[in-house]
């Protein structure tokens, strides 16, 4: 019997909850690789928050793993990879509705609203060599950002003017800011606006 099969067959039959859990762990380990692998290539975000994505993912299997019908070891990770890759276009689609963390685009913004020629000069300034970079790096990226910041567009919309998907408005976008970062890092030895500014 294939020692997956071998496994699965000992968890589900098994009725003692500290065998049950040592099966598991043996499971996890054999699998966890694919899951970690399966979030990546779906989300965008931070190694420890798709490791948070894994975990959910890991807590899903443990309780629908009972029900689970064996055929061979290439329906198990099928079915695996499904489970990963629901949760982490969840996780996706969620952050798209209701962003929970801070994004460049609003330190571009904060920096925008607080430069006041009158008050402080020194942000007037910091602004327009901000705009200029991105200028420099990607001209349309640059357009859809005042779009967002200075109309309050949003993504789809700007992607119905210009004739592109939502997502690809959004990772021209991001792609900016990364090329952004990058530039910060060789130009000034900063990874981030904040630190820039504060430079």
């Amino acid at each position: 019997m294939n020692q997956a099969a071998e496994l699965i067959s000992r968890f589900q039959a098994s009725s003692d909850e500290r065998e049950r859990n040592l099966i598991f762990a043996r499971i996890y380990g054999r699998y966890e690789n694919l899951v970690l692998h399966t979030i990546a290539q779906v989300t965008t975000v931070s190694e420890q928050q798709n490791r948070d994505l894994a975990q959910d993912t890991w807590l899903i299997i443990a309780r629908e793993l009972d029900g689970f019908e064996w055929k061979d070891e290439k329906g198990f990770i099928n079915w695996v990879y499904t489970i990963a890759h629901n949760v982490a276009l969840k996780a996706v689609r969620k952050a798209q509705r209701q962003p929970d963390v801070r994004t460049d685009l609003e330190d571009v913004k904060d920096v925008a609203v607080e430069a006041q020629p009158e008050e402080n000069p020194d942000d007037k300034e910091a602004v327009k060599q901000l705009l200029e970079i991105l200028k420099d790096i990607d001209p349309k990226a640059l357009d859809f950002i005042r779009q967002k910041l200075l109309e309050g567009k949003t993504y789809g919309q700007m992607g119905a003017q210009s004739g592109k998907t939502e997502d690809a408005v959004r990772k021209r976008v991001s792609r900016a800011l990364e090329k952004l970062r990058n530039h910060l890092k060789k130009q000034y030895g900063v990874t981030s606006l904040e630190e820039w500014l504060e430079g």
